[in-house]
């Protein structure tokens, strides 16, 4: 029994002073004062001792577990920041790829709709270009061929007006109604071409070829309010060629039906008929 008791008091006694060494030293903050042990039976010594260790050793395992876990939830926090920003970032960095890639895509569009437009504008110019040469090519075609009608029928009628007057001392006098000119011939020379006046819309200058009927320096028409009629030369009733005061209006159609001539051209062709006489003079009216 006695070796009993001192095998525990010597092993308590070894305990204690193991505590006391290291984490329980004899201050006022250890509950392990030695004025307090001395107080305590061995057995709850040793059973304070162990619990406050085990406790404090829990609250510090406990505690620092704390510590980690905040300081982990702490990085996760800033990591999933960071991921989020780093994916945000990235969101708008392909936003604005896709931007840049439409905005391309639209510029090649409006390149391409412009080049189109362009094309087909070129293509309409050139059509309406080769329509116009075409056009012009055939007016001109159709210039020709009137001329060349013009100058037939213009050769008809001389051959027609000369082989009525064929003589060389014969006067002929032809007045073409479409031209408004009247062409002197003597024989088959052309000695004159005047600018005249026929009659206007509403009145008729009488076609066809006719002799001098007769002739008067001065004739005061009775029919329209004695009006001048200088060196006329009647060929049908009541028609002549004689001179007018109305100079401006030689060229176009004017007269009631008589061909007017400028005063001076009247007086020469009076003057050669007279020289050749009415019988050696031709004058012919044709459209």
């Amino acid at each position: 029994m006695f070796k009993y008791l001192f095998f525990t008091a010597f092993v308590t006694l070894l305990i204690y002073s193991s505590v006391t060494k290291t984490s329980f030293l004899p201050t006022q903050e250890n509950p392990f004062k030695l004025d307090d042990i001395e107080t305590h039976s061995d057995n709850e010594v040793l059973f304070t001792s162990f619990k406050h260790i085990e406790e404090r050793r829990e609250k510090k395992r406990l505690a620092q577990e704390k510590v980690e876990q905040e300081a982990l939830k702490k990085r996760l926090l800033i990591a999933k920041k960071a991921k989020e920003k780093a994916l945000e970032k990235k969101r708008v960095e392909e936003k604005k790829e896709l931007a840049k890639l439409e905005a391309k895509r639209l510029l090649i569009k409006k390149l391409q709709k412009e080049k189109e437009a362009q094309e087909k504008l070129e293509t309409a110019r050139m059509l309406s270009a080769k329509k116009e040469r075409e056009l012009v090519a055939k007016r001109i075609l159709e210039l020709k061929a009137i001329a060349q009608k013009k100058a037939l029928e213009k050769e008809k009628k001389q051959q027609a007006i000369f082989a009525k007057s064929p003589t060389h001392n014969s006067i002929t006098a032809h007045v073409d109604l479409s031209e408004q000119k009247i062409n002197v011939y003597k024989g088959t020379t052309l000695l004159h071409q005047w600018r005249v006046s026929t009659a206007r819309r509403g009145y008729v200058t009488p076609t066809g070829t006719y002799k001098p009927l007769s002739m008067q320096k001065m004739h005061y028409s009775k029919k329209y309010h004695n009006s001048p009629m200088p060196y006329s030369i009647f060929f049908k009733g009541g028609y002549a060629l004689h001179g007018t005061r109305s100079i401006s209006r030689l060229g176009h159609i004017a007269s009631h039906g008589c061909v007017r001539l400028h005063p001076t051209h009247a007086k020469e062709l009076y003057a050669l008929i007279k020289e050749y006489g009415k019988e050696n003079t031709t004058i012919t009216i044709t459209q």
